[in-house]
């Protein structure tokens, strides 16, 4: 187990087992290298032929595609609710960012758009999940626009492609470097939002956490 692991659902089984119950559960679960996947797992009692409980069968497999198909369909879900008639583009986009943060569990959500221009892009809306996110953007709340090729959203906005940086701590063509180095916060994924042919804006992700985290949505943010 580990820190995404569902304790409320451990608990659902260990009353099942004292109670020589059968339970199914899906949770998050941690292999050796501390990679998460989604392990459903079903218990049931077994009994000899005086109808005393003896042991128990367990079956346990791993269901993270299932589950991640699952998960991904309820993001799109949430996305269109994000950007309801009802809605201003601001207050959809605090929500976008939001609502990304959560599926991910990332630490930093950003959202930027060109000006009217087409000259630069401007910092929209973000959303920091951890006090580290939240230090970030307190140091780096001068920067609210980047030119084109410059920083890790000016460089997808000129490139129009997806671009993860590893290290970005280190990374001397992260302008946010410093900050970074101080807030741990380690990787970034920036994806161009493109309608029409056209480049509507540019989605950055941020995390601490090792950089297969943010590779395994890659294809998932890019459609």
């Amino acid at each position: 187990h580990g820190p995404n692991t569902d304790h409320e659902e451990l608990k659902k089984m260990n009353k099942a087992i004292e109670k020589w119950e059968s339970c199914e559960i899906t949770i998050v679960n941690y292999k050796k290298n501390g990679e998460e996947f989604w392990n459903n797992f079903k218990i049931s009692p077994v009994a000899d032929d005086k109808g005393i409980y003896t042991h128990w069968i367990a079956i346990q497999r791993d269901v993270t595609e299932q589950k991640q198909k699952e998960l991904e369909k309820e993001l799109l879900g949430k996305i269109s609710l994000n950007f309801s008639s009802e809605k201003d583009l601001l207050q959809s986009s605090k929500l976008l960012c939001q609502t990304i943060c959560e599926y991910g569990r990332f630490d930093l959500v950003e959202l930027w758009m060109p000006n009217i221009e087409n000259t630069k892009l401007q910092l929209i809306a973000n959303n920091a999940a951890s006090t580290d996110a939240t230090n970030f953007l307190e140091a780096t709340k001068e920067i609210r626009s980047f030119l084109p090729g410059e920083g890790l959203p000016g460089t997808v906005w000129s490139k129009k492609n997806t671009s993860i940086w590893e290290n970005i701590n280190i990374k001397d063509d992260f302008v946010r470097k410093e900050a970074a180095e101080k807030t741990a916060i380690k990787n970034a994924a920036a994806f161009p939002l493109i309608y029409n042919n056209h480049i509507v804006g540019v989605l950055l992700i941020a995390s601490q956490k090792e950089i297969n985290h943010l590779k395994k949505h890659i294809k998932l943010f890019e459609k």
